[in-house]
């Protein structure tokens, strides 16, 4: 019956829904994690600009030192140790960057997801706000007329249920691939009693 086909369908479509949470979940879990990198990212520039100052304070100061002092070994000696120093600096600060760089691409592939999972969402909400009512009216319809009742709990292409009518119930299991719609249909007016 078309009915049967419109319910399985919209049932499948609220699984879908229900699963696109869990990936709003996971989408908001990943933000929480860029803020941190973020946060991590910041304390680390922090750290460099200190290390910078620190470096060109410590030049400045060993400047001073040899200025005063005759010594050109010396000077030799502390301009190596400093030029080490800010190459250590550099390459950690490259490093720095690097992170920085991969991160924003991060951020933007998870902006990206998290736009397509909402509209998604918006898309199956909308459907499902449309065709629910009708499809509820056209299950109560049938089942007033035939006095139908389905199971939901078997395979897609088996067809259960049983037909109630004043004086005993009646099972039926069918398979959807081995018969065909027609007979389907006409089996299941067979089992039914024309009372009315």
């Amino acid at each position: 019956m078309p009915g049967t086909e419109e319910a399985r369908s919209i049932v499948s479509e609220l699984i879908t829904v229900l699963n696109q949470d869990e990936e709003l979940t996971k989408l908001q879990a990943a933000g929480e994690i860029v803020d941190k990198i973020n946060q991590l990212r910041r304390a680390q520039e922090e750290a460099i600009r200190n290390d910078i100052h620190a470096l060109s304070t410590m030049i400045d100061e060993e400047e001073s030192l040899v200025a005063g002092s005759q010594s050109d070994e010396a000077l030799d000696k502390g301009m190596g140790e400093l030029a080490a120093q800010m190459e250590q600096a550099q390459q950690h600060k490259s490093h720095v960057a690097q992170e920085l760089a991969t991160t924003k691409g991060n951020i933007e592939q998870m902006k990206s997801l998290k736009e397509d999972v909402e509209a998604k969402k918006e898309q199956v909400k909308h459907k499902t706000t449309e065709a629910l009512p009708k499809l509820r009216h056209d299950v109560n319809l049938y089942h007033s007329i035939s006095n139908i009742r389905w199971q939901y709990d078997c395979e897609p292409d088996e067809i259960k249920g049983y037909l109630c009518n004043k004086h005993d119930v009646k099972p039926f299991s069918m398979n959807s691939k081995q018969n065909s719609q027609f007979f389907i249909v006409n089996y299941l007016w067979d089992l039914m009693e024309t009372d009315w």
